[in-house]
């Protein structure tokens, strides 16, 4: 009994003994295993530079990319395997998957049957201005070797971690090879730098053996030749043939074909074959009849893709058969206009062509727009049209194809055109939202010649409402009602605040169902609808409103001004009174100028009018100046070769001021200068740098692309278009009414007084007549300077450079002079200047100049004595600003004198907000000089800056 006993504990105690080993075996080996995965995490993500077994940690080297966002985005457009066949490697798969919105895919499988102990890796890169030229972003290294000893050159590491990135199943350590390689390479913005030139590339990658074959070269196509087959040909004559092969280079197929007959059907036949063993036909064939493809485009892929290369290398060759539309092509170009590419071939002779445009808007589906053009092109150069519609879309054909808007007659030719739509094609106000635009030219006998469609869209830039909104009256509408009774309709007008409406309504039953209904009019001759209407239930509205952002606006706008009658029906068995009215923000941000009408209805179930009115409301622009003409004097009478007979000004209340004149040509000229100039009024008048030399017949015959020039002859289409023809002129009496306003001047101009003197001179520089033309410009709101600071502005300032000058000085020494540029902030100008001498004087002289062709001097001159200013400080706008910005940026040695005996260090730049609100957008020099009494130059320098729009980057010229 004692002797089981004993046997049982025994058993028991070695069990547990057993048990403790098990269980601190696994603690130990739990234990031993997270500590393991911990270290090689740290190790392998870069913690330290050497692995536990005494090699390199390559991925101490290793960038780790992280998802920051770009100012650019990548998009590959294709994967090409290249070189193939490959004499050591075996290509499997090669392929490209494109991804809707994420990066495309390179899937490709290699096999490699041998061992290898270096793998050599080529990276050579190309950006495509015209041709592909190369971009200084290569790398050659031999990745075995890489991972022993990791290259410090940030490039070697940065591409090495885009492919730990990718493919980190093939990154480690050699040997390579004797296997297959499956796998998945792509491009995202995050493995690129943060600042990466616009544009297209091409990345061309070997990966080679110690010999330097290639076992796989993604990314690079070469052509070995090109072979003309099946010569000679019946129909055509080969005149020459040459492929030739060019280093880094594509290879070129020169090639020279005669053929003498007119062809109106021409098929194209392609087949591709791959490479095997030998020559096997590959699943890509088309057989197309290229004249028919361009009058009626494919949807076929493969047929639009080889179109498109042709179109790229023989764009010559490429077009319609020699009838009617030979090509139409649209081609988008980055930050600049999309160019229609149109050619069109007109066989008969047209005395008459018509032209018709219709625009369309876009709220749920495209709806008519109220501006419609019908006309005869002949016609209208014959007798131009006052209507300023058709004068608007002869302006914009005149400035894109001048080349074809002549007299009749037409035809009998090929018309070849770039035509394109921007900005200052459109009026100031324009809605916000997607347009199309149809346009048709046809015959007399209503045979369209040539159509086409053109959609763009326009898009707010700011966030403010360029406009103002008056209402003129409201009208209450189909009184008397059946179901309702009309107490008062008044109309109040009220100065410097919005016009009320004020009514009373008494509607004597309850309503559960009330139907609104608005229907907006603009007035271009007359008034026409506009697509903006509205329908809606307002009880249901109120229940379940809806997602109609047009019908959620009104509904806003009434209860922002009728709060007590927008709740839940039941409505009526009461007497409204109520006062309605409207205002700038009640409208979108952008809304076209003119004159508007809105009808609105109130209805019941059975489609009685509860109440009906009518608003009238103009929209005016609110630009940032206003331009007033104070008078015209005609100058340098009497004139040798014509007589003035009349020459009035005629002021005008809220209108332009105008300039009657009827002048006597006797002689007939067929050449005709016009010469103007600009001055400024600073405490006298200034030569500002508009100035302007053409000859007028020669513009006409070939219009100039100076825009100074463009616009004079836009401003004389717009006052005086029945003068503005080809020569001859002359031998006739010119009657005439001239005038200037704000649309006529750019965006940015200076505040203050202008003169514009004008000739128009015959060819030997005798004066036909000659004008002066005085006018104010003048800041919106109330009447500003042209200096005004601290205030946002509507261009931005770039210093480009600060340029030290005249050194050496006789009376300083210049120890340094240095330009800071600066990331998003102002370019800094560091330097340091030691004047021994001590002075009671020190004069500040400072010249402007604005860059047109060249440097020409800016109206803004001044020279100021410090010390007397500091004492006595001037009523000079001008030099009270220039100390007052010295003052804020140097104010240690803003003293009173003596000055000098001592270095000057000096930290200065320039800001927007130093400059007037209204600044010409262009570049200018700043030239400063400081002098003694005496006139000895202590220091002078130039400051090199420009002046650009906000938004898009605009020259001066921006209307």
């Amino acid at each position: 009994m004692a002797n089981n006993v004993a046997g049982q504990l025994l058993v028991y105690a070695l069990l547990l003994f057993f048990m403790l080993v098990v269980v601190f075996l696994s603690y130990a080996l739990i234990l031993h295993t997270e500590q393991t995965q911990m270290w090689s995490t740290i190790k392998d993500r870069g913690a330290t530079r050497v692995m536990p077994n005494g090699t390199t940690n390559y991925w101490y080297y290793i960038i780790i990319f992280v998802n920051e966002s770009k100012s650019f985005t990548i998009r590959a457009t294709r994967f090409i395997c290249a070189e193939t066949p490959y004499e050591v490697s075996e290509l499997l798969q090669c392929k490209t998957i494109l991804r809707r919105n994420k990066p495309t895919f390179f899937n490709f499988s290699l096999h490699i049957p041998m061992v290898l102990h270096k793998v050599y890796f080529e990276v050579q890169m190309y950006y495509k201005l015209n041709e592909y030229v190369k971009f200084p972003s290569d790398l050659h290294l031999e990745i075995c070797s890489y991972f022993r000893h990791p290259s410090k050159d940030i490039f070697s590491r940065h591409v090495l971690s885009v492919m730990f990135e990718t493919t980190p199943q093939l990154m480690y350590y050699c040997p390579h090879g004797n296997t297959t390689y499956n796998l998945v390479f792509w491009m995202e913005e995050r493995f690129f730098p943060k600042s990466m030139p616009a544009g297209d590339f091409r990345l061309d990658v070997w990966f080679r053996t110690t010999d330097n074959k290639t076992l796989f070269a993604p990314f690079t196509v070469r052509v070995t030749k090109f072979v003309c087959t099946d010569t000679p040909y019946e129909l055509s004559e080969l005149l020459h043939c040459k492929t030739t092969l060019r280093r880094n280079k594509p290879t070129l197929f020169n090639f020279s074909v005669h053929i003498p007959m007119v062809l109106n059907t021409i098929f194209l036949e392609l087949r591709t074959f791959y490479r095997f063993n030998d020559f096997q036909q590959f699943p890509i064939d088309l057989n197309t009849e290229i004249c028919s493809y361009f009058r009626n485009p494919s949807e076929d892929v493969f047929a639009r893709h080889v179109m498109s290369i042709n179109l790229e290398t023989v764009p010559h060759f490429v077009h319609y058969c020699p009838h009617g539309l030979l090509y139409c092509k649209t081609v988008l170009r980055r930050n600049k206009p999309t160019f229609f590419n149109i050619s069109v071939h007109v066989p008969m002779v047209l005395n008459t062509v018509f032209f018709e445009v219709r625009t369309f808007y876009k709220l749920n589906y495209y709806q008519k727009f109220p501006i419609d053009l019908h006309g005869e092109i002949c016609t209208y150069f014959r007798n131009p049209s006052e209507d300023v519609f058709s004068r608007h879309v002869m302006s914009i054909m005149l400035e894109t194809i001048p080349h074809i808007i002549h007299q009749c007659p037409h035809g009998n030719k090929t018309y070849t055109a770039v035509y394109w739509l921007e900005d200052k094609f459109f009026p100031k106000s324009m809605p916000a939202g997607d347009f199309r635009q149809d346009v048709w030219f046809r015959s007399a006998v209503n045979k369209t010649l040539f159509a086409y469609q053109v959609h763009f869209s326009v898009r707010r830039q700011g966030i403010w409402r360029p406009f103002t909104v008056r209402v003129t009256k409201f009208l209450c509408a189909e009184a008397p009602y059946d179901v309702s009774e009309l107490l008062h309709c008044k109309t109040t007008l009220r100065r410097n605040k919005p016009t009320l409406f004020n009514f009373s309504l008494y509607i004597p039953r309850v309503l559960n169902t009330i139907y609104f209904e608005l229907r907006t009019y603009y007035r271009f001759t007359n008034y026409q609808q506009f697509p903006i209407d509205l329908n809606s239930e307002i009880c249901s509205y109120f229940r379940n409103p809806s997602e109609d952002i047009f019908s959620r606006h009104v509904m806003s706008i009434i209860l922002e001004t009728m709060p007590q009658v927008a709740h839940h029906c039941p409505h009526g068995n009461r007497t409204y009174n109520l006062v309605f009215w409207l205002e700038e923000r009640f409208f979108p941000k952008s809304v076209p100028a003119g004159d508007f009408r809105i009808d609105v209805w109130f209805r019941t179930i059975d489609n009685k009018t509860i109440f009906a009115y009518q608003a009238y409301f103009s929209v005016r622009r609110q630009g940032s100046f206003s331009v007033r003409v104070t008078k015209f004097i005609c100058t340098e009478t009497p004139y040798e070769l014509t007589n003035l007979l009349l020459c009035k000004t005629v002021l005008r209340r809220n209108q332009p001021t105008m300039l009657h004149i009827t002048l006597h040509v006797p002689m007939v000229l067929n050449e005709m200068y016009i010469k103007l100039n600009t001055y400024y009024r600073y405490s006298e008048f200034r030569s500002f740098p508009v100035t302007l030399y053409t000859e007028i017949c020669s513009y006409f015959r070939n219009p100039s692309d100076d825009p100074l020039s463009r616009q004079a002859m836009s401003l004389a289409l717009e006052t005086i278009p029945q003068y503005m023809h080809y020569c001859p002129h002359g031998n006739a009496t010119y009657i005439m009414d001239f005038w200037l306003e704000d649309k006529f001047f750019p965006k940015s101009m200076p505040a203050g007084d202008f003169r514009m003197d004008v000739w128009f001179l015959a060819a030997g520089n005798k004066t036909l007549f000659a004008y002066q033309a005085f006018f104010s410009v003048r800041r919106r709101g109330i009447l500003k300077s042209l200096i005004e600071c601290n205030e946002s502005k509507e261009f931005s300032l770039r210093v480009l450079r600060y340029v030290c000058t005249e050194a050496p000085y006789e009376r300083s020494v210049i120890n340094y002079c240095r330009t800071q540029l600066r990331r998003n902030k102002p370019t800094l100008f560091n330097l340091s200047v030691d004047v021994p001498e001590v002075l009671n004087e020190v004069y500040i002289h400072m010249k402007t100049y604005y860059r047109y062709r060249t440097f020409q001097i800016f109206p803004i001159d001044v020279v100021v004595e410090v010390c007397s200013f500091l004492r006595n400080p001037t009523k000079d706008v001008i030099s009270r600003h220039v100390l007052s910005v010295l003052i804020e940026l140097m104010p240690e040695y803003a003293h009173y004198c003596p000055h000098g005996n001592t270095t000057y260090i000096v930290l200065f730049w320039l800001e927007e907000r130093f400059l007037p609100k209204s600044m010409p957008a262009g570049d200018y020099r700043l030239d400063a000089w400081f002098r003694t009494m005496d006139n000895v130059t202590l220091f002078a320098y130039q400051a090199f800056f420009s002046i650009r729009r906000k938004g898009v980057v605009r020259s001066m010229i921006d209307w």
